[in-house]
């Protein structure tokens, strides 16, 4: 039998450089020949089942080695540092920076973002300069905070303790008996146009109230116009809306609405955006109102919103000034090559002094929220701490018409995501291969779950590197995706704070701060960041 093999595999390598050769074995060997070759065919098949049973033997082995094995001694390309007393890292090319003149030498506000809404309905202005409130320097790290200038934002949350309570979500009034208990003390402050959260649902709107005998929704964005609604939180936002009576040019900077039809809660200062059926239009520029008469329904803007020409009858919004933090690297990295290789190493801190016990995934009643919120006052709801990479800009906007995006971390605080929902998906990615053992395993949307909080000291490390990604959390390995980098453009890293959304998705996931305390650890620490790259 052994000899039978031998002579089958002897068949099959000879086969694979001359197909001549077949044929002559089946003239002269007949049936033999051909069972032979059957048999040939099957030890391929074995050997490369074999072969691939290797293969993956050793890639989950190098799946197991941590970043700092993985990098060696590989000197990085570049490398920065942070913090007043910060000293110049080990690098090609390594910059201390000491100072915001140090952050602008080697740092940009990236320009698109510096608008009152920017990506995915956030509710964060970003200064088109470094500010000091929200770029501050310690002694040995940068932070990026969320601040509240004005002081005002309060959310009022309620539950519904049993489907006696459900919401119907079809038009039809709620009744003024199906409103939870939690939530009746503040009745007199609800206003139509008043933006209203409905946990794992999405944003909706007041559109109608009787007081006393019932109150009624209208859906945002896509937001689910039927069913019912039940058992989960229920959020009225500082947030409100109104729908326009006047059309509007890029030169105007006066909005029209009915008489009466703004709330008095909308004031000077206030930010300004404009909706559509699907989110929230994203500003190029912070638009503010800088006048306001509520009897005739005028409001004057500081600027024209930098929109297409806006039909009347759109709803805009209006809502408390928020700002936070946010870099771009200035240097670019091309890895635009099939060859082209780049790592890139984070040491943080996320909201430093918050107790790594607190946790506060899955709360879906007011008693639950009211208990995390009173044993930790000072929780960074509504923090969206982020580091990732984009299309550069740099000045050949026809580069960026595939604009490229790798995520290396982002973290949701919520009532619904905790402190343990770490993302690391690249947009356009492909998931091939996540950790679930020592306390990590997947969330339902594919999103990463961490052993414990993430609150503290993390390093936070990716490599890209021919057409996959590998990101790494604290030296392990969590994540392998299949991604290509399709941009034209080279590559720019991007560190940010942003401060929740009212947009459908994340507005259904409780997203946003509730209270002016949880803007008093909503910052992300950076104190270095490494780079390795090779262009080809």
């Amino acid at each position: 039998m052994e000899q039978l093999f031998a002579f089958a595999m002897a068949i099959a390598a000879s086969a694979a450089r001359s197909s001549a050769f077949l044929a002559g074995v089946v003239r002269r060997h007949g049936r033999t020949a051909l069972v032979l070759l059957a048999t040939a065919g099957a030890a391929q098949l074995a050997l490369a089942q074999a072969r691939e049973i290797d293969q993956r033997s050793r890639y989950t082995a190098a799946m197991d080695q941590t970043f700092t094995q993985y990098i060696g001694s590989r000197i990085p390309h570049t490398a920065y540092s942070f913090g007043t007393q910060a000293s110049v890292p080990w690098a090609e090319n390594g910059y201390a920076i000491r100072s915001l003149a140090d952050l602008r030498a080697s740092f940009n506000p990236l320009e698109d973002f510096t608008g009152a809404i920017t990506i995915n309905g956030e509710l964060q202005v970003y200064s088109a300069a470094f500010n000091a409130p929200d770029h501050r320097l310690g002694t040995d790290r940068l932070g990026l905070w969320a601040n509240l200038p004005g002081g005002a934002w309060t959310v009022r949350v309620g539950s519904q303790p049993d489907s006696r309570l459900g919401w119907p979500l079809n038009g039809t009034p709620i009744a003024w008996n199906r409103i939870p208990a939690a939530l009746l003390p503040y009745a007199a402050e609800w206003r139509v146009g008043q933006f209203v959260a409905l946990q794992n649902f999405g944003i909706y709107y007041v559109a109608e109230i009787q007081p006393g005998v019932s109150v009624r929704l209208a859906p945002l964005q896509g937001s689910p116009a039927t069913g019912e609604f039940l058992y989960n939180l229920i959020a009225f936002l500082p947030v409100d809306s109104a729908t326009s009576i006047a059309p509007i040019d890029r030169s105007s900077t006066v909005l029209r609405f009915s008489p009466g039809a703004l709330s008095p809660t909308i004031r000077v200062g206030h930010r300004v955006a404009a909706t559509t059926t699907d989110t929230l239009v994203r500003n190029a520029a912070d638009v503010f109102v800088t006048a306001i008469d509520h009897a005739a329904g005028i409001v004057q803007l500081n600027r024209a919103l930098p929109l297409d020409p806006i039909a009347a009858g759109r709803r805009f919004v209006f809502y408390p000034r928020i700002t936070a933090g946010q870099v771009w690297s200035k240097r670019q990295w091309d890895i635009t090559a099939p060859s082209a290789f780049l790592a890139v190493e984070f040491d943080i801190v996320l909201f430093e002094g918050l107790s790594p016990a607190f946790e506060s995934m899955g709360i879906s009643n007011a008693e639950g929220f009211a208990r995390a919120d009173a044993s930790h006052p000072d929780a960074p709801f509504g923090a969206w701490p982020a580091l990732w990479a984009y299309s550069a800009d740099d000045g050949d906007r026809t580069k960026l018409r595939d604009t490229s995006e790798m995520d290396f971390m982002e973290l949701w605080v919520s009532p619904n995501s905790g402190m343990k929902l770490f993302s690391t998906a690249n947009i356009g990615g492909t998931p091939a291969w996540n950790r679930t053992t020592g306390g990590y395993s997947l969330s339902g949307n594919g999103r990463n779950l961490v052993p414990a909080s993430m609150a503290g000291a993390h390093k936070v490390a990716v490599v890209y590197t021919a057409q996959k990604t590998y990101h790494y959390l604290d030296d392990v390995l969590i994540r392998v995706e299949a991604f290509r980098w399709t941009s034209e453009a080279p590559i720019q890293i991007g560190m940010n704070m942003a401060m929740g959304s009212i947009q459908r998705g994340f507005a259904a996931n409780l997203n946003f701060p509730f209270r002016p305390e949880h803007f008093q650890r909503a910052h992300l620490d950076i104190k270095g960041v490494r780079i390795w790259h090779r262009a080809r």
